[in-house]
């Protein structure tokens, strides 16, 4: 029963902190192009805006659309539903 109650503790805090990020401002770099890309740290897949792309040499390595990471979550939640 105690592993049921920390897992609910553990799911209210992933949920009040859905969007969070752990840096809570920008920070400086030291990779560029298909590192970022590899470092899970960084990647933030398709949420990565138009600016931050040229910046950080990552145009052309990522499809043209830019998908913020609530989309993200919401379409990969209803696919595993």
């Amino acid at each position: 029963m105690w592993k049921f109650s920390r897992f609910v503790s553990a799911s209210k805090l992933l949920r009040s902190r859905r969007f969070s990020t752990a840096i809570p401002g920008p920070c400086i770099v030291h990779k560029r192009g298909a590192d970022i890309l590899h470092d899970p740290w960084f990647n933030k897949d398709t949420g990565f805006p138009l600016t931050e792309r040229d910046r950080l040499g990552l145009r052309g390595l990522l499809p043209p659309r830019v998908i913020s990471f609530e989309q993200q979550y919401d379409r990969f939640s209803s696919d595993i539903v």
